[in-house]
């Protein structure tokens, strides 16, 4: 990185080693949109050959609630975007732990307990995953699915999870929910999202893209494969929508020990979804 620094912000490595470039942009007035003259220089040092090359991912990370869209139709790669609907949910415990972070001391999280209804939910899941390797769950809006099937992940003993969803949004929320559980259990885990605007366009959901998930997603065969040949003691996840798992997923050999298909009871979603292929035959439960 130039110095003093031009255009980019930060470098962070990530656990597996690799960098993400950083470049934030501070707004008093929210409503302001992030523009592309702002970061121009941001991608001017970021896309030069030797410098591409060396970065993973990088992020855009403002107060501002939208970032131009000049800058994701012209920068399509590599990029994700934090915003002010990212950092409106941040509480209390959220800043003190960013503290603690600072300080190099061990961050406190407490952990979500289940409700009655879905340790009821989880006893059901656990007879009736004896005799069966394939069910269905039904609960309504706001009963808590994401961490009803963590739990039951976690119950099951599982090594490796795929989690299938129907939109961007819930790609986002699922692997927030189940990272923060793994992150009070003290367990590490390696995690892969495969999804892409291509895939979802035509979803029920089109209101969030990719780069506004802030996280890096994958695409490549090459790269999925990758990581499910790592040689590593950690739990695996890999999360996806119906359509980018058709597409990219059933290319590779895979092996999961839990599948999870959030809304697969709906029709709109099972119009969409290889949920009776060959490909699900790989996964035991």
């Amino acid at each position: 990185m130039q110095r003093p620094e031009i255009g980019v912000d930060l470098i962070a490595e990530s656990n597996e080693g690799n960098l993400w470039a950083i470049q934030c942009k501070y707004h008093n007035d929210v409503h302001k949109n992030v523009s592309y003259e702002e970061v121009s220089t941001f991608f001017s040092i970021t896309e030069r050959d030797i410098t591409y090359k060396k970065i993973r991912h990088r992020i855009i990370s403002s107060s501002a609630l939208e970032v131009s869209k000049k800058i994701s139709t012209v920068h399509k790669e590599k990029l994700g975007f934090i915003t002010y609907s990212d950092f409106s949910k941040l509480g209390n415990e959220e800043f003190k732990n960013f503290h603690l972070i600072l300080e190099n001391q061990k961050i406190f999280l407490k952990k979500f307990e289940p409700r009655d209804h879905q340790k009821n939910a989880l006893n059901n899941c656990l007879s009736y995953f004896e005799k069966n390797s394939r069910g269905k769950l039904i609960h309504p809006c706001g009963a808590g699915k994401s961490l009803t099937g963590y739990w039951f992940f976690r119950l099951m003993q599982g090594r490796n999870a795929l989690i299938v969803v129907p939109s961007l949004q819930l790609v986002k929320q699922t692997l927030k929910t189940w990272a923060r559980e793994f992150l009070c259990e003290g367990i590490e885990i390696d995690w892969i999202a495969v999804c892409s605007d291509d895939d979802v366009k035509n979803l029920d959901d089109p209101s969030l893209n990719t780069f506004e998930i802030g996280i890096e997603v994958n695409t490549e065969t090459e790269m999925i494969s990758s990581f499910l040949k790592q040689n590593s003691e950690k739990i695996k996840i890999i999360i996806t929508t119906y359509q980018s798992g058709k597409k990219k997923l059933i290319l590779i050999e895979i092996f999961s020990h839990i599948g999870i298909l959030k809304e697969a009871h709906k029709p709109s979603v099972l119009k969409k979804t290889f949920f009776f292929s060959p490909f699900w035959a790989r996964i035991s439960k």
